[in-house]
């Protein structure tokens, strides 16, 4: 009888415990969709390669800025020089 009477107990710990595990796994499955697979990651890596592929060719903020400043000397130092290649004509004519 006391056999029965643990086989019973046990029985009954192990339909809790099945219990249990049954509400943990639909939880699991509830935040697995938002789990990644082996395909998505492959799919995401190789869109950071060519990502990282096609940003040789952006310019940079420090790029623009350089270009900027370099125009802008090459503006002022050719006013200057048309000035004065337009004094030297004045003078010469004049």
């Amino acid at each position: 009888m006391a056999d029965i009477a643990t086989l019973e107990q046990d029985l009954h710990q192990i339909k809790e415990d099945v219990a249990f595990l049954k509400t943990e796994m639909a939880a699991i499955k509830v935040e697995m969709k938002y789990f990644a697979t082996k395909s998505d990651l492959d799919t995401a890596q190789k869109r950071l390669e060519v990502l990282q592929t096609r940003s040789e060719y952006f310019a940079t903020k420090e790029d623009v800025e350089r270009m900027g400043r370099l125009m802008i000397m090459w503006n002022v130092s050719s006013m200057i020089a048309l000035a004065g290649i337009v004094v030297a004509i004045v003078k010469f004519m004049g």
